[in-house]
């Protein structure tokens, strides 16, 4: 009986102990950043001041970990940002976190990059704009382990979430970063396992400008309506303050200029990364705008200094890129570089004595040009000043990752000049942008977004699509780049990749590129179960492919040679609902036409 009590006893015992091993000392974090192919930072701040001990150990059970020392500091909001060095290119490494002789309960991995210059496979995922509880999108995007997120700004809104003291009351940035860590669902599922790389934009930063917030408002009605731009200023102490919170609260890469802006760089494998900052530096977008009070009438006529970077921001992008030996360079912007937005400027000052809503924004024409001015389209000498210097250079590789739309849209480089992804959708009230740009087009003399703009499909273009989602890019060493936008559920809306020669395979651009030769036609469209197809073979034979909107073939047939046909085509009984693209090819692989199937299923 004695033993028996003593078991109990010493099971209640170690109870006890692991209880006390296992313990709560972190309140934010752990966030981890600036990874690289040999070290990562690690972000973690507590309730107090505490000295911890960060391990990290490629076996989960920790047998031989490699050990980082640390202390919160009570100036930075008992926060403490851990560099870890010393670490194995391409290695998954487990973390936790010890206080004395407790374990913290948060823990996690993360995997170096691969070492730098070296052709590696990888995937990361982008996006920007989260204000909404619908967190969705975190859900989705560790599963497909992503060797880093790439959040290109608006990561939360303190510009309204927080007390009118944002920014320029210090006591303000801390809790901004506080609340960018407590973010529903991404908390969870994605800060303890996938590092961030992180460019305020606006809303998450003081303010659009440099100098001055900037907005207009009109009085009257049609035809007698007058617009104004109206201005407040910026002051230098909230510039200074987000500054200096970056780099206090959030573990990333070390700025270029850290009194002028946020704008760094880094490298995985072969890839370099120019993460710009397109509001420290940007000139206000309402000195570019001029007002005749004779006829009421607003133009836009940018001068040639008129500069979203800055000169110094822009020679260290210039130069870069020249420098760069890395196969793939990414520009990275907090807002669409789209040479074509500048047509939408101008375009949209056609309307600027009209009233309507776009996005379920209310406002004139002239209200819709300004929306579109401070992305890189409204600084047109900044934008032939990239484009010139790379083509004159024989850079190759060059594409562009962008934010702040509130939409999640491709293009292949038509419209775009460089391939880009813009993924700003992670959670907001509406991805609706595009859709209705295509509407209200006509008003103002633009073309569809689809031929104008984004050629590469999302939310809105080629559908109707209005889910919250983000980017996923996948690097394949020195071949391709493949883009995909991905909605909160787990589709892909459309992918399109980028080979190293330049080429691109753009699914959804294709539509727009080819047709089906006039000798063929297909019905029903949209189609249930299945189609029937008609025409002749141009030659020997013919190969009729079915692609999804990633490119994948689901579905290929051989058709006869040469006789009218007419061929009845079940669609696979696994075929979900949704976009697809019917190509016919000739015995050489030529494309005779490609046309857009949509299936509809009860």
């Amino acid at each position: 009986m004695k033993t028996k009590y003593s078991k109990i006893i010493l099971g209640f015992g170690m109870l006890l102990l692991s209880g006390f091993l296992k313990a709560q000392f972190i309140t934010h974090g752990p966030v981890m950043g600036g990874v690289t192919d040999s070290s990562l930072r690690i972000f973690l701040r507590c309730a107090s001041v505490q000295n911890f001990t960060i391990d990290l150990d490629t076996d989960s059970l920790f047998s031989n970990p490699i050990a980082y020392q640390n202390t919160t500091d009570p100036t930075k909001d008992f926060s403490a940002i851990t560099e870890c060095t010393g670490l194995q290119a391409d290695t998954k490494y487990y973390y936790r976190v010890r206080f004395g002789a407790s374990t913290d309960l948060k823990k996690g991995y993360f995997k170096t990059f691969p070492l730098e210059g070296s052709p590696s496979h990888f995937t990361f995922v982008t996006g920007s704009c989260q204000e909404t509880p619908n967190m969705k999108v975190y859900d989705v995007m560790p599963t497909y382990d992503p060797l880093f997120m790439l959040h290109v700004g608006d990561y939360t809104y303190p510009s309204y979430q927080l007390p009118s003291g944002y920014p320029e009351d210090w006591n303000m940035i801390p809790l901004a970063y506080r609340k960018r860590y407590e973010e529903n669902v991404m908390e969870e599922k994605l800060l303890p396992y996938v590092p961030l790389v992180y460019m305020p934009d606006d809303d998450d930063n003081f303010g659009p400008t440099r100098t001055l917030f900037v907005s207009t408002s009109f009085t009257g009605s049609f035809p007698n309506i007058v617009n104004q731009i109206n201005t407040s200023p910026i002051q230098p102490i909230e510039k200074t303050n987000c500054l200096r919170g970056y780099r206090y609260f959030f573990p990333g890469y070390a700025t270029v200029d850290t009194t002028e802006g946020h704008y760094h760089s880094f490298k995985a494998g072969n890839v370099e990364f120019f993460v710009t900052d397109v509001r420290s530096m940007v000139d206000p977008w309402s000195e570019a705008y001029v007002y005749d009070s004779v006829l009421n009438e607003w133009s836009y006529d940018p001068l040639p200094s008129h500069s979203i970077l800055g000169d110094n921001q822009m020679n260290w992008l210039l130069n870069g890129l020249a420098s760069s030996t890395a196969t793939w360079k990414f520009i990275v912007t907090g807002v669409p570089f789209n040479p074509k937005i500048y047509d939408i400027i101008q375009s949209a000052l056609l309307a600027q004595d009209y009233v309507f809503t776009i996005a379920g924004q209310s406002g004139t024409g002239m209200r819709l040009s300004t929306s579109f001015a401070g992305y890189w389209g409204g600084y047109p000498d900044d934008v032939n000043q990239v484009i010139q210097h790379v083509a004159s250079n024989n850079i190759n590789g060059v594409m562009v990752i962008s934010g702040d739309t509130h939409n999640n849209v491709m293009d292949d480089g038509t419209n775009s000049y460089f391939p880009e992804l813009n993924a700003s959708g992670l959670s907001v009230t509406s991805t609706e942008l595009a859709y209705q740009m295509s509407l209200y087009g006509p008003l103002i003399g633009q073309p569809p977004v689809e031929d104008s703009l984004w050629n590469g499909g999302g939310n809105g273009i080629f559908n109707t699509n209005f889910k919250n989602g983000f980017g996923k890019v996948e690097v394949f060493g020195n071949d391709s780049v493949s883009f995909c936008v991905i909605d909160e559920d787990d589709v892909a809306l459309n992918c399109m990749t980028i080979y190293a020669d330049g080429s691109v395979l753009n699914m959804a651009g294709n539509k727009y590129k080819g047709y089906l030769d006039e000798g063929w036609s297909f019905y029903p469209n949209p189609a249930k179960d299945k189609i029937t197809l008609q025409g002749s073979c141009l030659n020997e034979s013919c190969t009729l492919f079915i692609y999804d909107v990633t490119g994948k073939i689901s579905q290929q047939q051989k058709l006869s040679t040469g006789q009218l046909i007419h061929y009845e085509i079940s669609l696979p009984a696994n075929m979900a609902n949704g976009i697809y693209f019917l190509d016919i090819q000739d015995k050489t692989g030529k494309s005779q036409g490609i046309k857009k199937l949509v299936v509809e299923r009860d």
